[in-house]
């Protein structure tokens, strides 16, 4: 019984980071871009993405994933260091809102996935160099469901390959 207690809570949470990012996804234009991402030109401008993220690495021959892609802010702004960043997210919205930015940008779409917010299911096993996230992990307060990202992500990386990941504390 407590079992599927705990499937209830995890479905009940998901379905609530869904709704939520939805809804912020669904306000989200070209010429007004920080919902879902906070202050997007800010963020953009934080140096410590550029120095921290990926440090003690090339990057330039890598195949990336980013974990909680939003409107792919970090797809255009890691464009260049990567042979190509692929999204994934929990709001279709976002993944949508994605391929206007990305267009916008001058970006050819890579893959775009939508996850239930748990799981990378969708993709196979040993895909990616690099798998990546960004004021994204912290804003998932379930152990369990973090700890499947965790294990999924570990999936889904090469062997050798790197997670790299920033949260807001």
């Amino acid at each position: 019984e407590r079992s599927d207690h705990r499937m209830s809570t995890k479905t009940d949470y998901l379905a609530m980071q869904k709704q939520y990012y939805d809804a912020y996804a669904d306000q989200w234009r070209l010429d007004f871009r920080d919902p879902v991402v906070g202050s997007y030109d800010a963020h953009n401008a934080w140096p410590d993405y550029d120095t921290m993220l990926f440090k003690s690495f090339d990057t330039t021959d890598c195949v990336a994933l980013d974990y909680g892609t939003g409107p792919g802010r970090n797809i255009i702004k890691f464009h260049n260091r990567f042979k190509r960043i692929d999204g994934v997210d929990i709001s279709q919205i976002n993944l949508d809102k994605a391929v206007v930015n990305l267009h916008a940008n001058g970006i050819e779409i890579p893959n775009l996935y939508h996850t239930t917010g748990d799981n990378l299911n969708m993709i196979e096993d040993d895909v990616y160099d690099v798998v990546f996230s960004v004021i994204c992990l912290q804003h998932i307060c379930s152990w369990s469901i973090r700890d499947s990202i965790f294990r999924e992500v570990y999936r889904v990386l090469k062997p050798g390959g790197k997670f790299c990941f920033q949260m807001g504390h």
